[in-house]
């Protein structure tokens, strides 16, 4: 399954892998199981890997419509997300979302260390 995620509720984090191909319909089902899982949490900061996402047939089209609807995002305000984006197909993906994209703060990154540290930066600030 190309589409995966893993919570740890102790970093108050969830993270989504992408791999291989990336099809829209495997999205939408991930993100709705999520909602029905009984660890998720929708404060949780966010980190979306896309490191090994060689391909996808999502759509600007689709991804406005689903993000209209609020299907892409079961994330409140507070919560931030930080994408790992090296590949250029990856990073337009990201882009494209954040064009749609409603509420908290987001930011896309070429590597996974560079997202760690700005959620980990942010983090130890709320916490001062």
């Amino acid at each position: 399954m190309p589409a995966t995620y893993r919570i740890d509720s102790s970093r108050r984090l969830f993270e989504q892998f992408m791999s291989g191909k990336v099809e829209f319909a495997e999205a939408l089902t991930m993100l709705a199981s999520l909602r029905q899982d009984p660890l998720f949490d929708p404060r949780f900061d966010v980190i979306v890997d896309a490191s090994e996402m060689t391909a996808t047939d999502i759509s600007f089209q689709a991804t406005s419509q689903a993000a209209s609807s609020g299907a892409l995002n079961p994330f409140s305000k507070e919560s931030r997300c930080a994408v790992v984006a090296p590949g250029e197909l990856a990073y337009g993906m990201a882009r494209m979302y954040e064009a749609v994209r409603r509420g908290g703060e987001y930011e896309i990154f070429r590597s996974l260390s560079e997202a760690q540290a700005w959620l980990a930066e942010r983090s130890e600030a709320e916490a001062s």
